[in-house]
């Protein structure tokens, strides 16, 4: 057919293999391969008695496949007790009360079970089969051993309407799933006689569930009181058209189903019982003041701060709150003095205690980290993932006590003599006078004074932000910084206008501007960049992924002094695509304000656009319609404008495994054919 798009169905054949990947590691050079081959941990929490540590990790073949496995590594003396077994799944695996048993859920085959496993050796027991039509979430043990609560949905596939099979046209119908509401769910544990009860449902299917975080939903939505009888979670109410902006907290008592809901003042997420059971801590959306734009608390923009509600006076109060005001509660100390809570702070990760007595708030000396696990049990340890720009992730510990950070993996220690490259955190004046703060990575062997090409690169969300991560992981957002700087290319990383990490009147600047605003942040930094000398106005790319793929597109409809444009899953229609996510930002739905939502969209403005353009995209994205790709990709093949889509056939909104390493390769053979001479 004519005009159709061409959707490259890409077969992965054989890789690298072993031995080859060990001779370009000692020749000392950056690949595809390596930025992808990373061990991707994802929780790291320490035993309630201190003494072990439990770490959950994403391991991959030699053909770049993902595994979830765990391990149990001695404290003392870093020695790795045991490791869950090769090519079975092992997920969400949690510390019994005593640290004596180790919960997961193991995936093998089409078969899916809770298992608990002795915390010295690998010895599995299994506690539940898991019906094939169930997702279960966020497992964690009672205080006193007795169940293991979870968050359960249940996957119900969707039948074909009758009405098709008389429409008299040809349908292609795909088989679809849908997901009942999510609901809070315990299995009874007799671990002495070895007797595992059924499953027990302790919420109505009119309460979804929800793990309340827009961007950081790495913690449970619920918590177990001290005394075991009772759980916290947070919730909205399936009639509710405005998922975050409703999102409450309520306690359910397992013994008599009573569900209590809080009274707050604006949405409430993740609750937390203190360890002495007096109080309940929770993060509270504060009501907007009378100026604002927003008609009630929105979890993306108003002031988030940690409110602790007296179990037994029922009164609540504020604590402190933290510069970016978006704290995340990760636990109580062991005495119950305070609560402690991760926030971004600009290009860091920060961590503060928060009194329980008053508005006194301190920020804790852990400058390693890159993102937080978990408090352990007993409030005495936190385990956590630290990185830098030249560090690449590993585990690491402190206790509460004393913050001395100690590394107990050596998961990447083969990267450690691979080139580094000199990055650092730049500030520039905006074109309205905002502070913009970026990262700037110089490329291998830079010399000052001498331009070089320049990578601009948008970030996601778009309240995301960038951070003081490792530059040599793809983070499934390909390529790694450090092949775009191994390729000759300086890089700049703008935190624009929206981005976390800089409070709440940064996040609320994009507000109905999602385009100029950020767009002219983008530009600012680029012109210091070529008044400084380093970057050369000849040779400029620009490139972002999901949201940084929409602000690409924008870009290259208000200017032609980009050599190139990279779009990874990006928005090129706001109508179209109709996101939730920028219903937010746009004080509600495109019919409420049509004109803002059209203005916004760079598919209007195609025809300004003239510079060559490489699409990707995975073909299962469930955040960004493959459409928004498509139709971009029409009009510019239309206006002859160079371009080319490439759309992964069995991959989601991030592109993994060798899919990562095909996009690495596709994307350099482009800037070599559009910007080259470098």
């Amino acid at each position: 057919m004519r005009n159709t798009i061409l959707i490259l169905i890409l077969i992965f054949s054989a890789f690298m293999p072993c031995e080859a990947q060990k001779e370009l590691k000692n020749k000392k050079v950056w690949t595809p391969e390596l930025s992808i081959s990373y061990k991707d941990i994802f929780s790291v929490t320490v035993s309630p008695n201190g003494e072990k540590t439990l770490i959950i990790y994403n391991d991959k073949d030699k053909k770049m496949k993902g595994c979830i496995r765990f391990c149990v590594v001695s404290n003392k003396d870093k020695k790795t007790l045991f490791v869950s077994p090769k090519n079975v799944e092992h997920a969400n695996a949690r510390w019994s009360p005593n640290g004596k048993w180790i919960s997961y859920m193991k995936t093998q085959g089409n078969n899916y079970f809770i298992e608990i496993t002795d915390a010295e050796k690998y010895t599995p027991i299994t506690v539940y089969t898991i019906p094939s039509n169930l997702v279960i979430e966020f497992p964690q043990w009672s205080p006193n051993s007795k169940n293991i609560a979870f968050v359960s949905t249940t996957i119900k596939k969707d039948e074909v309407p009758s009405a098709y099979k008389f429409a008299g046209v040809n349908v292609v119908v795909e088989d679809k799933h849908s997901r009942e509401p999510s609901r809070l769910a315990i299995l009874s544990l007799d671990l002495e006689n070895k007797i595992f009860s059924g499953l027990s449902f302790l919420t109505p299917g009119t309460f979804q569930i929800t793990n309340d975080r827009i961007y950081r939903a790495d913690h449970s939505p619920y918590s177990w009181s001290p005394d075991s009888s009772s759980l916290a979670f947070s919730f909205v109410t399936t009639k509710e058209d405005d998922f975050y902006p409703d999102t409450q907290v309520a306690i359910v008592n397992i013994n008599t189903g009573r569900i209590e809901e809080l009274d707050t003042e604006g949405p409430a997420l993740n609750p937390f019982f203190s360890l002495d059971g007096k109080n309940l801590a929770f993060v509270v959306g504060v009501k907007p003041p009378p100026h604002s734009p927003f008609k009630k608390a929105d979890t993306m923009f108003t002031s988030l701060r940690v409110c602790l509600l007296d179990l037994e006076k029922g009164t609540q109060r504020f604590l402190a709150n933290t510069p970016n005001e978006n704290p995340q509660i990760i636990g109580w100390v062991a005495d119950s003095s305070s609560v402690i809570v991760t926030d971004n702070e600009h290009t860091k990760v920060a961590l503060y205690s928060l009194s329980a007595k008053g508005e006194d708030l301190i920020r804790l000396p852990l400058e390693t980290m890159s993102s937080f696990s978990h408090l352990n049990s007993t409030g005495t340890y936190i385990g956590f993932v630290g990185e830098s720009f030249s560090l690449p992730p590993e585990a690491y510990i402190s206790s509460l006590k004393e913050f001395k950070p100690m590394k107990l993996t050596q998961f990447h220690q083969d990267l450690y003599d691979l080139p580094k490259f000199k990055s650092e955190i730049i500030t520039w004046s905006s074109f309205d006078g905002k502070t913009i703060e970026g990262i700037l990575t110089y490329p291998a062997e830079y010399k000052q004074g001498v331009p070089v090409p320049l990578i601009v690169l948008a970030h996601g969300g778009p309240a995301l932000v960038w951070q003081e991560t490792y530059l040599g992981f793809a983070w499934g957002n390909p390529p790694a910084i450090a092949l775009y700087a191994a390729h000759g290319f300086a890089v700049l990383r703008p935190n624009i206008r929206g981005s976390d990490g800089y409070g709440v009147g940064f996040r609320e600047a994009m507000y109905k501007d999602w385009s100029n605003g950020p767009y002219n942040d983008v530009m600012t930094g680029v012109d210091l960049l070529i008044k400084q000398g380093i970057a050369d106005p000849q040779k400029l790319v620009i490139g972002g992924h999901s949201y940084g793929g929409y602000l690409t597109a924008w870009a290259i409809t208000q200017t032609d002094r980009f050599k190139t444009a990279l779009i990874f899953a990006g928005i090129s229609n706001l109508i179209s695509d109709g996101s939730t996510n920028a219903s937010a930002y746009f004080g509600g739905g495109v019919w409420v304000d049509e004109q803002t939502w059209l203005k916004s969209s760079p598919i209007m403005y195609a025809e300004k656009i003239k510079t060559s353009t490489l699409i990707q995209q995975g073909l299962k994205d469930q955040n960004v319609n493959i459409d928004q790709s498509s139709e971009l990709y029409n009009v510019l093949k239309i206006r002859k404008i160079p371009v080319k889509m490439i759309v992964y056939k069995n991959q989601e909104h991030d592109l993994k495994d060798q899919a990562a390493i095909i996009s690495t390769k596709a994307t350099f053979e482009w800037l070599d054919q559009y910007v080259g001479g470098f």
